[in-house]
């Protein structure tokens, strides 16, 4: 093999690694200073449409049983495994331009924080990285679980579930007291995964 041959592949090399470099600070830069993709909190929808441009943008009037959200996709063709997040506006039932994002529900598993977190990473992965985790859940809230971490993000909050569980509670808790709604955890399930990173700008 030629020496001017060896150069050119090499340079070859040099160029992906560079560009692997640059997507994987790209998507580990997705969700950032309380935004995700650039889209944040206190954005109206037509802000948050001209902030992300090349996303595919679709009204879920039933994202969460007692919300609506505008949720943005990869493409428009198979919105189900390439949907990124999805947006809460103030007004459920309704997709004004003018409306307010009130907070973002992250979802897809291209995205991540700085730091390497998103959906998809395990919970005991996450917080090697931000501190010990917190769960609960809440019988007046849908029976919702919370998950935080001790060195998170204030603007970032976390839904994870557990396939080993019968209720796919992340958290592994003790019996809830006879007249108690909330109940809290410190334990997680092994196979525990974040499946949904919220994120408000504006706690």
């Amino acid at each position: 093999m030629s020496r001017s041959v060896r150069r050119g592949l090499a340079a070859i090399g040099l160029c992906a690694c560079l560009s692997a470099g640059a997507a994987a600070s790209e998507q580990a830069a997705a969700i950032k200073d309380g935004a995700v993709l650039g889209v944040r909190s206190g954005m109206t929808l037509i802000e948050a449409r001209r902030a992300a441009p090349s996303l595919s943008w679709d009204y879920e009037p039933t994202f969460m049983v007692d919300f609506s959200a505008l949720c943005a996709a990869k493409s428009a063709e198979n919105r189900a495994e390439d949907t990124l997040f999805c947006a809460r506006i103030e007004e459920s039932a309704t997709e004004r331009p003018g409306a307010r994002i009130v907070v973002i529900a992250a979802i897809g598993k291209d995205l991540a924080t700085p730091e390497g977190v998103g959906p998809g990473m395990t919970v005991a992965a996450a917080s090697a990285i931000y501190g010990a985790a917190d769960l609960s859940y809440n019988l007046e809230n849908e029976a919702r679980e919370t998950l935080s971490f001790a060195k998170a993000p204030e603007w970032l909050g976390f839904a994870a579930a557990s396939e080993s569980t019968e209720s796919r509670y992340a958290g592994v808790y003790p019996p809830l007291p006879k007249g108690a709604t909330i109940q809290t955890t410190s334990e997680f399930a092994e196979d525990a995964v974040i499946e949904m990173l919220w994120v408000n700008a504006e706690p």
